[in-house]
Formats: C-alpha cells, structure tokens, sequence
C-alpha cells in the first residue's frame, strides 16, 4: 500500500501516543492563533464599514443643516476630543468638575 493511499486515521495509528498528544498541542496552538487572526479581520472590516456608514449619516446631515462642503469638510478633517473628559494620572479620562453638588 502506497504512503498516499492511506487515510488520516491510519496515519494517526501509526503514531505513538506521546507524539500525537504533541501533534494536538501545536495543532490546538496553530488554531487559536488562525482564530485570533481570522476574527482580528472580520472585527476591522466590520468597524471600517460601520465607521463609514457613520461619517455618511454625519455628511448627510450636515448637508441637510445648511452647511457649504468647505464647512463639511473642515468639521470631519477635525480631530475628535472630549473636551469634559480631562486625564488622570492613570492615563484614563474622567469628568471634570463642575462644581455643581447632585442632591436628591
């Protein structure tokens, strides 16, 4: 019987049980990483789309406001702050304040 007539299963039995527990692990290992990478795109892709599909409800509306395409233009080439966010030392955002006590 040639090599290449045999099936996977036949392939596998002649393998010693130490050898395929590692064939496993560095199949299991190769795997999650295809996953990760493989999920990584679809999750660009899909952030890319949506993304788009927010800057063109955002021109829309800007258009349907009044505004000249300079003015559109001007606004979307801004870059995006928060400006009620200020930093910590932690690197995190949090609220500035205002000086206005919540009392219930």
């Amino acid at each position: 019987m040639s090599p290449a007539s045999n099936t996977l299963w036949e392939w596998l039995a002649g393998i010693q049980p130490d050898e395929r527990f590692a064939l496993c692990a560095v199949l299991v290992v190769f795997g999650t990483v295809a996953l990760i990478f493989i999920v990584a795109i679809i999750g660009q892709a899909v952030r890319s789309i949506y993304q788009g599909r927010l800057e063109d409800t955002l021109k829309r509306d800007l258009l349907d406001r009044g505004l000249a395409a300079e003015e559109i233009t001007k606004i979307l080439a801004a870059p995006f702050t928060t400006p009620h966010l200020k930093p910590t030392r932690h690197g995190r955002s949090a609220p500035k304040e205002s000086g206005h006590v919540l009392v219930e």
